[in-house]
């Protein structure tokens, strides 16, 4: 009913008058007008939609510039799934998703040694730690690092179904599985950069 008043208004006040000169009394009318219909239109506020947990559930923390800083994340335990910061990490052994996983050979791999010194000890640093940075062999980390010459992380990269033909590879896993790879070099800026 009251979409059908502000329609019968507005389309009387677009109806072209039948007199050619100009009334202040007139140009008051058409103000009244719009004032009454729009007070016809519905108050309600739209209902704000469910947030998604893109949070980093074991941390409770977000970054919102692809990871150079994390902020807490705005849910509370329960809403979104997400837990609060500084939530405990009582279970190292719980599969961290998403995180990145880099298949790396120290000893033999100069481009993985570079990446080892510029990527994965800088994410190390108290700031980027500080940030939500887990680096870690173990599958509760956010950047797992798994090296071709430990028999022991090759087997966790068996069981993650990782393909590699080349080292460093990078792989992007989320609760799809691997979404997006890279393999070789790359800068900490280009690493941010691809990882979000």
């Amino acid at each position: 009913m009251n979409k059908f008043v502000f329609i019968v208004i507005v389309v009387i006040l677009l109806l072209p008058s039948r007199t050619q000169s100009i009334s202040l009394e007139a140009e008051d009318i058409e103000a009244y007008g719009f004032a009454g219909a729009m007070s016809y239109l519905s108050q309600s506020q739209p209902q704000p939609q469910p947030l998604a947990c893109e949070c980093d559930r074991s941390s409770g923390k977000i970054s919102y510039d692809g990871g150079t800083s994390f902020t807490d994340c705005q849910c509370e335990n329960g809403e979104c799934g997400c837990r609060a910061s500084g939530a405990s990490e009582a279970n190292t052994d719980v599969d961290r998703l998403p995180r990145v996983v880099l298949v790396t050979n120290l000893r033999t791999c100069p481009p993985c040694i570079r990446l080892d010194r510029d990527v994965t000890q800088r994410l190390k640093d108290p700031d980027y730690k500080a940030s939500g940075w887990i680096v870690s062999s173990k599958n509760s980390a956010t950047y797992q690092t798994l090296d071709t010459g430990s028999k022991e992380e090759m087997d966790i990269a068996r069981s993650l179904g990782l393909s590699y033909n080349s080292t460093p590879t990078f792989f992007y896993l989320t609760s799809r599985g691997v979404t997006k790879t890279f393999s070789g070099y790359m800068s900490l800026r280009d690493f941010l950069k691809w990882q979000k």
